[in-house]
């Protein structure tokens, strides 16, 4: 067990040397620097965050962000975004004592390339994680109070996370974390409440809800936005008929998403065999690819090289996802597992009916994943090298480790 000061100093530095490693890895491989101004929804970021009070397009947390740290440049803003994700890492390291957790954390590729972009992507996911953490190793009598606050400021950063802590509650259920789940619940729409009372709205953003609803009515792929929104190579099943195309591209000039919900909706009691086919065509491109797309390589496209280093970002996002899913198998009865499965089964879910074909939409979800592909990856490595009968009945025992002493299982991992 990880209990002198030395071990812990010694663990944390560790933790750190393989942060700075696997940045500068990333780093040598993909054009990550300096940052982009200009790609994706950056450029509406930066023109929200020079007045971030205003209810805008985007939610008000990245550009709050922004307007804080884009001042001393966007060099410095991503090396702030690199210094949130490596102390998320920390922290889960000292609340949990699973020394294999943070640093597959500070590893993880696909954490670091949103590290080194001006998108709501690192902010977010770390908000939803710390609070996950003080939710489920609770230490003080106020961390289901500031893991509400955190939640809700993941929620004022990306607006889909908008009823994540109702599904918190409902997950621990006859559990012992359902009071502080409660807690975290109330005090995350607290932390949104005064935003949307100050506008006089419920919505946390003017973004484009109907229009991802209207999008994901018929989209199975995102080849018809290369071009652009304003020039979208929009597909023949994209309208039913000349009058509904006429009324979307209206709409979307004018930006009213009102229309484009109306129709989606319609569209989805219509027709509702077809959309369903479309979600379900559509659905895997949220969770499998290589999650590399964001940033362009050092290599030429479809060399040797980038060849291999897609394939092998792409080995490594699907080997994640197939131990998560053996590791949550493991720790189907387990409370903290079930807390910590939340963000996972909620952006499974809410994300269906909506344009959601890049993988980055279910980033949210990634330290959750790590949690579960660690854990299958531990007890199976722990079985497979070790043949003795009390360490392969060790092996057997992690997930009630875990669920009792979360030390015990740091000593045994690291």
């Amino acid at each position: 067990m990880l209990r002198s000061p030395s071990k812990k100093a010694s663990a944390l530095c560790l933790v750190v040397i393989v942060a700075i490693l696997a940045d500068l890895a990333v780093l040598a491989l993909f054009q990550a620097m300096p940052p982009s101004l200009s790609s994706g929804d950056t450029p509406l970021f930066i023109a929200q965050s020079h007045n971030p009070w205003a209810h805008g397009f985007e939610p008000p947390g990245y550009p709050l962000f922004l307007s804080l740290v884009l001042p001393l440049g966007a060099t410095w803003t991503v090396i702030a975004q690199a210094l949130i994700s490596l102390g998320a890492a920390l922290f889960t390291f000292r609340r949990t004592r699973m020394q294999w957790l943070s640093l597959a954390m500070v590893a993880c590729p696909f954490l670091i390339l949103f590290d080194y972009q001006l998108l709501t992507e690192t902010l977010t996911c770390q908000l939803v994680w710390v609070g996950l953490v003080l939710l489920t190793w609770p230490k003080r009598v106020w961390d289901p109070f500031i893991a509400g606050l955190l939640i809700g400021a993941a929620a004022l950063t990306r607006d889909t996370l908008y009823f994540l802590p109702i599904m918190l509650v409902a997950a621990t259920v006859r559990t012992r974390y359902f009071k502080s789940a409660l807690v975290a619940a109330a005090c995350a729409f607290l932390t949104i409440l005064p935003w949307q009372v100050a506008h006089d709205t419920s919505k946390i953003s003017d973004g484009r809800g109907g229009f991802a609803l209207w999008i994901g009515t018929w989209e199975r792929n995102a080849d018809w936005q290369l071009p652009g929104i304003p020039n979208a190579a929009w597909p023949a099943n994209a309208f039913r008929s000349p009058a509904e195309e006429q009324q979307v591209k209206q709409a979307i000039a004018r930006r009213d998403e009102a229309p484009l919900a109306a129709i989606a909706i319609d569209r989805i009691r219509s027709d509702s065999v077809a959309v369903a086919k479309t979600w379900a065509l559509r659905y895997p491109r949220l969770w499998i690819g290589s999650r590399a797309d964001s940033l362009p390589l050092r290599f030429e496209r479809g060399s040797v090289m980038w060849t291999v280093v897609k394939l092998g970002f792409f080995s490594l996002n699907l080997a994640i996802l197939v131990l998560a899913l053996i590791g949550a198998w493991r720790l189907r009865r387990d409370p903290k597992a079930r807390l910590i499965a939340v963000p996972i089964v909620y952006l499974g879910v809410i994300l269906i009916p909506f344009h959601n074909t890049e993988t980055r939409y279910s980033l949210p979800a990634m330290m959750p994943l790590l949690f579960f592909a660690g854990h299958a990856f531990t007890a199976f490595t722990t079985a497979k090298l070790r043949t003795t009968a009390s360490d392969l009945d060790a092996a057997e025992m992690l997930r009630s480790e875990m669920r009792h002493d979360p030390a015990a299982t740091a000593s045994t991992v690291a």
